[in-house]
């Protein structure tokens, strides 16, 4: 069974990724979170080869930003985030990374989102009006403690 069916890997060209230094990107690569999966509205199906997965050790790496399976958590919701309207069933894609991560580094997230998987739909116009300024305060969450994990 898949890992994943809604979250895509981060694609090599994000951004974000600065944050993480080679050794990093070279880890996140082989456990499969970044990838070159080019069409992020279709249906994703992957497994990870993080050998803490589904581990408690998960729990305590997840929810701490300076250790090294905090960042993915943060980027990948980044990414998640900013293509909303384009990843097929973004929220569900949201509920895959706080599962997998068990993290809630993110403050409420993972309580705020918890059964999204169940949605299966694209977010309409309708929806972006209610869901983006919501998801919005968690990316800027997001993106700050990837700054402080910087410095």
């Amino acid at each position: 069974m898949a890992d994943f069916v809604a979250a895509p890997p981060v694609p090599r060209s994000y951004p974000r990724l600065a944050a993480f230094t080679a050794q990093e990107i070279a880890e996140a690569e082989r456990c499969g979170y970044i990838g070159d999966h080019t069409d992020i509205a279709d249906e994703v199906s992957w497994s990870c080869s993080d050998p803490l997965k589904f581990t408690s050790e998960m729990v305590e790496h997840g929810n701490n930003p300076r250790a090294w399976r905090g960042k993915p958590y943060l980027i990948w919701f980044c990414y998640v985030f900013e293509n909303l309207k384009a990843i097929r069933r973004p929220l569900f894609a949201i509920e895959e990374l706080f599962l997998h991560f068990q993290s809630n580094l993110i403050d409420n997230l993972a309580q705020m989102f918890a059964g999204c998987g169940a949605w299966d739909e694209t977010i309409t116009p309708e929806d972006w009006v209610r869901i983006h300024p919501v998801l919005q305060k968690y990316h800027v969450r997001a993106v700050r403690l990837l700054a402080i994990e910087r410095e």
